[in-house]
Order: C-alpha cells, then sequence, then structure tokens
C-alpha cells in the first residue's frame, strides 16, 4: 500500500492527535512514533517510492526539528549517493508552495537522466580508486549498459593503466566487472594485460568471479591468456605452504575451472594433463571432484588420432599411394575430426573458401589447417587452399561407390553364417583377452599359443621388458591396459605397422588390405553384413596373408578352418571404424565392477580372468567365488608393482575406472577410491624416493689439515663437494664422479705447496 492509500477509512494525516490530559508515558509513546512515521514518509519520498512530498516538509513550524533549513546537516545524511548533496537553488521563488530546499530531486536519482557532469564525476571516483557506494556502483553499471547516452566521457575509461586496476577489483568489484566488460567489447587484446595484472594479485573470489563474468559478458575473447592463468592458480595452490589458505584457494579454483568447462569457455585440450594432476593431488578436496567429470567430458584431442600420427610419419611416396586409392582415401577421411571433415568438404566443392583471408582465420581452423597440410590432404599456393588432386579424385571415386563398394573384397554367395554366427563372439573375445592376459602375467605357461609376432611386438613397444630373460610388464604396458578397447585397438595396430616397418617391410600393401577389411565391418557391429563369409584372395601376398593370420589371433577376424577359403568379421573390429580419439567412445567411463574400502579391502564382481589377472598385479587375491573375489591391498602388493615402474597414479587411476557404478553415484568419480587408501599408495610410493643415489668418489687419509682444506675449498668453488666431514680428526671429501678428473688435475698442479 502507497503512502496516500486509505487505511481504515482513513488516511495517516487524518488520524485524530493523542489526547492532553494522557499519561506522560503514553505521550511519550506515542511522539515517538509520530517521529517514526515522519522518518519513514521523508524516506519514501527521498529514495522515489512516492512523488508526494510529506506534510513534514510543507509545515514550516516542522521543518527547522528535522534540520532541512540547515545546510550543515545535509552532507551527514547517508541515505543515497553523491548526487543528493546538490541542494536546490530555488529557495526563494515566488511560488505558494513551499520550496524543498536541500532534498535531491528524482532526476538525480535516476541513472537514465543523470547528466554528463554526474557521470564524469564516478569516472574522476573510479580513475582515483575512491570506494563508490551501492547505490552510486548500481547506477553506474546501469550507466555503462547504456553507453551511447554517454560515450563521450566514458571513452576515459579505456585509458585506465594496469596498475589502477588490482585497487579497482579490491574496492569496487562489481563495478570493475563492468568496466574492464567494457573496455574489452572494444580491445579484446587487452586481456592479456589484465590477466597479467591478475596473475600478480592474490587470487581471491572476485578475481574467480571477474574472469567467469569478463569471459561470459564479452564473447570470442583470446583463450590463450586464460589457460596460461588457470595454470598459474594450480601452481600457486601447490607452492601454498599454509593449509587453511591451500584449502580455500583449491576450493576457488576447482569452481572457477569447473564453471569454465561447463560454459564452454575452454576446452581441456591442453589443460587435461593439468586438471587431472590437480584433481589427484587435492583429491582430498571435495570441490575437486566437480572438475574431473567436466575434465573428461570436454577432452578433445586436436592432433587426430593414432593413425593420422602413424599417415604424417610414412614417406612422401608410401602417402601418395595411399591417398591415390579410393578406399585409403574414403578411410582417411573418416578418420579426420569433425571440423577437419567439414573444411575438406568445402575445399572439394568450393575451392576458394580461403583465398585471401587465411591469415584471419579462427585458432581453430589454423589447427586442423596444420593437420591436413601435415597429411598432404590440401596445400597452400599462392595464399590459397586447395585439395590434392589426386586425394579429391580418389575420395570422390570411393563416395559413388560407397564403402563396401571400394573395398574390393567379395562376399561368399552361399555362406554357413548361420552355423558359425554362434561362434564368432565367444571366439573374438576370448583370444582378445588371452592377448591381453598374457601382457599381465608374460610367465603363464598357460598361454604358450601367443605368438611370437605378439611378444615381439610387446617388448618393441615397451609393454614387456625382459629381466634375466623372463618378461616383465612396465609401467607403459599397464598404461596401455588402462586405455578403452578402441583405444588398445588402435594402439596394437599401429604398433604392429611399426613393427612391419622396423624390419623393413613395405606396410603400404598390409595398410591397404586392412583398411579394406575395416571399411567392410559396421560400426555397431551387430548387422548381417557383420557375419558373412569373405574370400580369400589368391593375388594378396605373403605379407597381407600374415595380416589376416594375425588379425584372427587377435579375435578381429574368425576363420574356422584355413582351408574353406573364406573369413568372417567379428563385432571386436568394429572398434577400428572409430578414431581413437573420439570423445563419445573413448573416453567413456567403463562398466566397473570394483569396491575399494578403508580397510584396503578390494571386492571385484566379475569372472573375468583379465581383470583378476590385472588386480593380482598390485593385490593379493584372498578369495575366489564364482561372480566375485575378494583381494587386499598391502605394502608387499604395492610395492611388488612399483618395482617394475607401474606408478601409484596409475593404480589408482585404475580403480577409478573400474569403480562399480553405485560407488560412483555415491561418492562421485573422484571418491569412489577412499582419500585414505590413495593417499596410502602414494606414501608407498614416496618410501621408495627417499634415498638418491649417485656415483661418486671418497678421498681420506689426507696427510695434513691443510690438504684437506685445500680440496674442499676447491671443490666448493666449483660446485662438485657433496659431502665432507673433519669430526674426531677423520677428514672425508666427496665429490662426484664428473669432479673426479678436475680435482685430479687439480692436485697434480698444486700437491707440491703442501709439502713445503
Amino acid at each position: 500500500m502507497s503512502y496516500e492509500e486509505k487505511e481504515g477509512g482513513s488516511s495517516r494525516r487524518d488520524r485524530p492527535e493523542f489526547p492532553a490530559d494522557a499519561p506522560y508515558d503514553l505521550q511519550i509513546d506515542e511522539e515517538r512514533r509520530k517521529m517514526t512515521e515522519n522518518l519513514l514518509e521523508l524516506l519514501r519520498y527521498v529514495t522515489g517510492w512516492t512523488n508526494t512530498p510529506p506534510d513534514t516538509l510543507l509545515r514550516p513550524e516542522r521543518r527547522e526539528s528535522f534540520g532541512l533549513d540547515s545546510p550543515k546537516i545535509v552532507p551527514s545524511t547517508s541515505i543515497a549517493s553523491s548526487s543528493l548533496e546538490r541542494l536546490s537553488a530555488s529557495s526563494s521563488q515566488p511560488d505558494s508552495t513551499p520550496s524543498l530546499v536541500g532534498l535531491p530531486t528524482l532526476s538525480s536519482l535516476s541513472p537514465d537522466s543523470f547528466s554528463p557532469e554526474e557521470v564524469a564525476a564516478l569516472v574522476d571516483k573510479i580513475l582515483t580508486n575512491n570506494l563508490l557506494t551501492q547505490t552510486e556502483s548500481r547506477n553506474f553499471c546501469k550507466i555503462l549498459s547504456r553507453s551511447f547516452d554517454h560515450s563521450a566521457q566514458l571513452d576515459r575509461l579505456m585509458g585506465i593503466s594496469p596498475g589502477k586496476i588490482p585497487p579497482l577489483i579490491e574496492n569496487n568489484s562489481k563495478v570493475s566487472t563492468e568496466v574492464l566488460s567494457y573496455i574489452l567489447k572494444f580491445e579484446k587484446d587487452r586481456i592479456n594485460t589484465i590477466i597479467g595484472v591478475l596473475m600478480t594479485m592474490d587470487f581471491s573470489v572476485q578475481c574467480a568471479d571477474l574472469i567467469r563474468k569478463v569471459y561470459k559478458m564479452v564473447p570470442d575473447l583470446p583463450v590463450e591468456p586464460l589457460i596460461i592463468y588457470i595454470r598459474h592458480l594450480f601452481q600457486v595452490c601447490q607452492d601454498s605452504s599454509k593449509p587453511y589458505l591451500q584449502i580455500r584457494l583449491v576450493r576457488i579454483t576447482a569452481m572457477l575451472v569447473a564453471t569454465l568447462l561447463k560454459d564452454k569457455v575452454i576446452k581441456t585440450e591442453e589443460l587435461y594433463a593439468d586438471i587431472n594432476m590437480f584433481c589427484l593431488q587435492f583429491a582430498s578436496n571435495h570441490a575437486t571432484s566437480k572438475v574431473m567429470p567436466d575434465a573428461e567430458n570436454e577432452r578433445e584431442n586436436m592432433d587426430g588420432s593414432v593413425f593420422l600420427k602413424f599417415l604424417r610419419e610414412l614417406n612422401e611416396d608410401e602417402r601418395f599411394t595411399l591417398l591415390s586409392t579410393p578406399s585409403s582415401a574414403f578411410f582417411i577421411f573418416r578418420m579426420l575430426p569433425d571440423y577437419a571433415q567439414t573444411i575438406v568438404l568445402k575445399l572439394i566443392w568450393h575451392s576458394n573458401i580461403f583465398n585471401g583471408s587465411l591469415t584471419e582465420s579462427s585458432g581453430i581452423i589454423q589447427k586442423h589447417l596444420s593437420i591436413l597440410q601435415q597429411c598432404e590432404i590440401i596445400e597452400k599456393k599462392h595464399n590459397k587452399i586447395e585439395v590434392q588432386p589426386h586425394f579429391r579424385e580418389a575420395y570422390l571415386k570411393a563416395s559413388v561407390l560407397g564403402a563396401f563398394g571400394c573395398s574390393g573384397l567379395r562376399i561368399v554367395p552361399e555362406g554357413d553364417e548361420k552355423k558359425a554366427k554362434k561362434d564368432i563372439n565367444k571366439n573374438s573375445t576370448e583370444r582378445w583377452e588371452l592377448v591381453l592376459r598374457y601382457l599381465t602375467m608374460p610367465l603363464d605357461q598357460n598361454l604358450t599359443n601367443i605368438s611370437t609376432t605378439t611378444r615381439q611386438l610387446f617388448d618393441a613397444a615397451g609393454f614387456t621388458a625382459s629381466s634375466d630373460g623372463s618378461p616383465e610388464l612396465t609401467s607403459s604396458g599397464f598404461q596401455f591396459l588402462l586405455l578403452s578397447p578402441v583405444q588398445q585397438m588402435w594402439t596394437y595396430v599401429i604398433e604392429y605397422l611399426k613393427l612391419e616397418k622396423a624390419r623393413e617391410r613395405k606396410v603400404v600393401a598390409v595398410l591397404d588390405l586392412l583398411i579394406r577389411i575395416i571399411l567392410c565391418a559396421d560400426s555397431r557391429g551387430d548387422s548381417e553384413m557383420g557375419y558373412r563369409p569373405f574370400h580369400f584372395e589368391e593375388t594378396w601376398s605373403e605379407r597381407q596373408n600374415e595380416l589376416i593370420l594375425h588379425l584372427r589371433e587377435l579375435g578381429l577376424l574368425y576363420i574356422r578352418k584355413r582351408k574353406d577359403g573364406h573369413f568372417f568379421l567379428t563385432p571386436l573390429l568394429s572398434n577400428l571404424t572409430i578414431p581413437s580419439d573420439d570423445t563419445d567412445t573413448s573416453m567413456k567411463r567403463r562398466e566397473g565392477c570394483l569396491v575399494l574400502e578403508t580397510n584396503f579391502r578390494l571386492y571385484a564382481y566379475t569372472s573375468s580372468n583379465l581383470q583378476l589377472s590385472i588386480i593380482s598385479i598390485f593385490a593379493e587375491i584372498l578369495y575366489r567365488f564364482p561372480n566375485m573375489s575378494a583381494a587386499i591391498l598391502t605394502r608387499e602388493s604395492v610395492r611388488k608393482a612399483l618395482q617394475v615402474g607401474i606408478t601409484a597414479k596409475q593404480i589408482i587411476i585404475f580403480l577409478r575406472m573400474n569403480s562399480h557404478a553405485n560407488v560412483v553415484t555415491k561418492n562421485g568419480p573422484l571418491h569412489c577410491v577412499p582419500i585414505t587408501v590413495a593417499e596410502q599408495i602414494q606414501l608407498w610410493e614416496e618410501e621408495r624416493r627417499r634415498l638418491k643415489f649417485q656415483d661418486a668418489v671418497l678421498y681420506s687419509g689426507f696427510d695434513s689439515a691443510r690438504e684437506y682444506e685445500g680440496v674442499k675449498q676447491y671443490a666448493e668453488e666449483n660446485e662438485i663437494l657433496l659431502h665432507s666431514n673433519e669430526a674426531h680428526n677423520q677428514m672425508v671429501a666427496v665429490v662426484s664422479e664428473e669432479g673426479h678428473e678436475k680435482v685430479k688435475e687439480w692436485w697434480k698442479a698444486s700437491k707440491h705447496t703442501f709439502n713445503q
């Protein structure tokens, strides 16, 4: 209800006076009530809630009681902003209505009607780092949103120096966001200066809120300075020596990074390793659990798949042969990132899209153009980009024929696919798990049917290392087991091609046949095409026939009998139809089966021999039942894994990736592994780093203290002294192995001075 509305049939102005013969205490209470009402009426008028002045101002005999005619009292009023200090100059007008001396007009309270002088006064306060009141801050933010009204005055903000940014953020955090956003709308390059200033300041909630709002309010800001600043924050959290301050910094940093990832301001292509390390190091802080899922969901590999990396390693003639073949050209196009595929299609049908504007292309376009240029799919001529003619012709031909048409493989007209369909799925899974089990237990006598090629491949890739003639799993091999099935399959295939190349064999023919087989596979792995038999071709070379048999060993192909003359594609082959860097498939969390308790007990709800073999690397199996096994993490079992090069980080990642879905839902993707267990595994790893071994030379048996002091002084000057001790008259000096020759030469040149 407004001031002038009726209440109970009479207005507040018509309320009868209190009786004169009332008790004294009641008279005092009535006076206090009237003074309170008068003050509320005055506040409503001053703040613009009503346009009618209260009767307190209209009565000359009451004006003096409120001090309205005394200019000395006006500045003490803290109701409104500095614009309220203006006094009305119309105190002696010949109007019947008394003038409202000392009160601000409504125009001074409205940001839409600020005069240029008032805007200039607020800008001066900002540039001189004076504190703004809440009303001034609110009104100035509205002025910035209507910057076209006062552009001449607001242009002075463009000249703010870097030294004035820190006090602006500290004194006027809300205004600083609007001011810096206003500046960046016209000069986006100044984000480098602003980020540089923020790196010199102590990180706080105001800084995090500033970064978040600036990148949200101003689109298309460069992301590189932000990535540098986030890495700086990770280092600040790590270097903080005060625990309570470190907890606060980690929480604010994690919330900032999670918000930026959620708003898609940044991608984790360059921050994935940093975010993983940050979340692992500060896993005890619950705020980091909000960062890891966003980082996993947003990861994107800009370098392309491992296949494209291998393609760039081939020589020019081999690349030309592949790019000129329709099947290979079509497959290479499918392995390109989505953005690169769009660029190729536009260049094929509109060859002049980058003509004259190549240098102005965005960063993401430049990165994908670099990938295409390294693969020799495109070429640059006179600042104009064109698709290689041989690749264009091969791709267009493959587009007409289709994936299966350009493969050139022949389907057996009347095959016994119905009889073979029962064994294909089971056979492919068992064979691939057998290969991975060999990697976990290379000395198992039950794995004698692993081919020599597979053993040599694991040795050449560094997945196994021979110790006294017996192979052992390495850190790289355990990292291979942590990969998704798509990444595992592609890594194995590329290592096989590298092994063939190391044997000085031509890999183009082998790779061409592999590509044609992959093109015949359905990416879903469940269509009827996947269970149709294909003919062996008589024109295949010996190396190509070896490839077919090796794919059979991996479970990618199913051959019942070699004399039948045909083979089947298995659903496992569909992993090779997906790029190894595909975010939606390769980085998807596995369906876990592990439950880890705080007492270091590990329960695996699985019957897979492969999973149990991996667990036995760092845990001790206690009990084994048909669908569940129990194990325990001990100091000895973990140290056994650490001795072969497996790191604590890899063990923790494996436990998190394979945690049971119920545990992940309840505790989150990070805390599904108890903090106490994760920290203890890291402490067991640190135990092995307490001693640092270094080759050195010990000097003792000096003839005199003078000789000892001479050797010691020379070693200290050359920074080769590792240890010295002269206690109990046992003078000993230890120098590094590299410095031993220097000491010998110095001794030969100066030993005569000690004999004098």
